[in-house]
């Protein structure tokens, strides 16, 4: 095995008394040197995660936010064709609530000279959303690098997030920053090819208005791709 890595995303959540319950889905990627002819491949596992982060306090109805990083990942091979992997993560759970207080806006029979004045910011959850949508994209290899002959592995992060509040809609917008990793056909070392693919679109989300302000979470869900030749038979 030359290299193993790992991520996690969070597909839902759900608050509980002291606890916050989770669920989600952890990829797995592993590049491996074949036994006999030496040559590098890759092999990617998909799992479902359902775990819990207590928090003290915590009740049901409460708002919730989950940060969750993959802080370590070890393999051990159990024969020629199987591999046991681990993964540790760090998980951060925050909780939130709505609350009522009573606020005096008018004072009688007092002149504003004998007022102190203070004001109380406050904010109100308007909507909440969850949308995905494909970002397609033809990538042709540029002559500099040499045809592919396999794929051995594509990760995508995503970067520049927006999230822009509009009349009844919101618009997201970022770049996927995707590297690839590939063997060539002459047998050479693996070549990393990084590039970036734009994204935006749009949903509908009900009472929004613009100027609002928002938060919200990107992640990738899958990667899918397909190798192409160009007009000289190159799979570029």
């Amino acid at each position: 095995v030359l290299k193993a890595d790992a991520n996690i995303i969070i597909t839902s959540k759900d608050v509980i008394e002291d606890r916050v319950n989770f669920k989600g889905k952890l990829f797995a990627d592993i590049l491996y040197l074949a036994k006999g002819d030496k040559s590098i491949h890759s092999i990617s596992n998909q799992t479902n995660i359902n775990d819990f982060v207590e928090v003290k306090g915590a009740k049901e109805g409460m708002n919730s936010t989950i940060d969750i990083v993959v802080s370590n990942i070890d393999y051990s091979l159990i024969n020629d064709r199987k591999v046991n992997v681990s993964t540790m993560a760090d998980v951060a759970a925050k909780v939130s609530e709505k609350i009522e207080l009573e606020a005096v806006s008018e004072i009688e029979d007092f002149s504003k000279e004998q007022q102190k004045f203070y004001t109380i910011t406050t904010n109100a959850i308007v909507n909440e959303n969850k949308d995905r949508f494909s970002v397609n994209e033809q990538v042709i290899l540029p002559l500099s690098k040499p045809p592919i002959d396999e794929v051995l592995s594509v990760e995508c992060n995503i970067a520049n997030p927006e999230i822009i509040a509009g009349d009844d809609s919101i618009k997201v917008k970022g770049d996927v920053l995707v590297s690839m990793l590939y063997t060539d056909s002459e047998g050479g070392l693996p070549e990393i090819y990084e590039f970036d693919l734009p994204f935006d679109g749009s949903f509908e989300s009900d009472n929004t208005t613009p100027y609002m302000n928002t938060n919200g979470t990107f992640y990738v869900d899958s990667v899918h791709y397909n190798i192409e030749p160009n007009s000289d038979d190159e799979n570029r």
